[in-house]
């Protein structure tokens, strides 16, 4: 099934991934996502070190498929994964996934927030 998701944040390069929500205590707004793009298509670890909140963290491939749903919980050093190539990952609150129905298998159309200067078919 489709989902569309608000993406809030984006981010794209070596050091944006490196940082992403870290050391923030209201980095997303409710209902809004934020967007890893992986541009090299390989996998992609995350980590909740310096992330004060818990977050749903989805993994999706070059079509833009859910491939894995992890569960971030805050300062967890604890590192999460998906097996195989991972195009994008998406950071939410904690219930996000549920709130919004998504499941592994469901595609994702990502709808940017006002004042990003994005061409959406380029991410």
């Amino acid at each position: 099934m489709k989902k569309q998701v608000l993406v809030q944040k984006i981010f794209i390069s070596q050091e944006e991934k490196k940082i992403g929500l870290m050391n923030s205590l209201h980095p997303l707004m409710p209902s809004t996502v934020a967007l890893f793009v992986n541009d090299k298509g390989e996998s992609m670890d995350i980590w909740m070190k310096n992330t004060y909140i818990d977050l749903d963290i989805l993994f999706l491939d070059k079509d833009k498929t859910v491939k894995c749903i992890k569960k971030g919980k805050a300062l967890d050093e604890t590192v999460l994964r998906c097996n195989g190539n991972m195009k994008y990952v998406i950071e939410a609150l904690s219930g996000y996934v549920k709130d919004m129905d998504i499941q592994v298998g469901d595609v994702i159309e990502f709808n940017l927030m006002s004042g990003y200067m994005c061409d959406n078919n380029n991410i």
